[in-house]
């Protein structure tokens, strides 16, 4: 198998498990582990094939969004879940990707926090919206990497 081929397969899997991981968090507002450790091994695996001189960006990359992540996450503002999967799905991005990246996620995010909230005010059931919670925030960290790595593949380890 050729670099191409098996780069274009790794994006693929990369992009499956991504929705994949957003689908498990519309249905039950969790992300399971298993979900974000195989994106994270896709990444790794696709960094292994074609390392670049900025290999140690991807590295840097998931570290500083792992951090991130546990520290909103000790404040209660993001799931574990969710800050597990930002952080694989980041290990795919260059550090010029993963200034793409978080920005489309935060704004990504907004958008899928309103629709939750519109969506429940129309569509509610019999639980006061004030005591209903969470937003599938999976969506947006799924949809943010998707678009960075499929609009600008150079920033992250599928483009090279």
């Amino acid at each position: 198998m050729t670099g191409d081929a098996a780069t274009t397969i790794l994006l693929v899997l990369y992009s499956v498990l991504l929705l994949a991981g957003a689908a498990q968090d519309v249905r039950s507002l969790r992300i399971s582990n298993p979900i974000s450790v195989a994106v994270l091994a896709v990444a790794v695996i696709a960094l292994t094939l074609a390392p670049g001189p900025a290999w140690w960006e991807h590295p840097v990359s998931f570290a500083a969004t792992l951090a991130v992540g546990m520290f909103l996450y000790s404040l209660k503002w993001l799931g574990g879940g969710d800050a597990k999967l930002m952080a694989a799905a980041a290990m795919a991005f260059e550090l010029g990707g993963l200034l793409r990246f978080v920005p489309s996620v935060l704004i990504l995010g907004g958008l899928v926090a309103l629709l939750t909230i519109l969506g429940r005010l129309v569509f509610g059931g019999r639980k006061p919206l004030s005591e209903r919670k969470g937003i599938p925030y999976g969506v947006a960290i799924a949809a943010g990497a998707l678009a960075v790595v499929w609009l600008f593949p150079a920033n992250s380890v599928f483009g090279r």
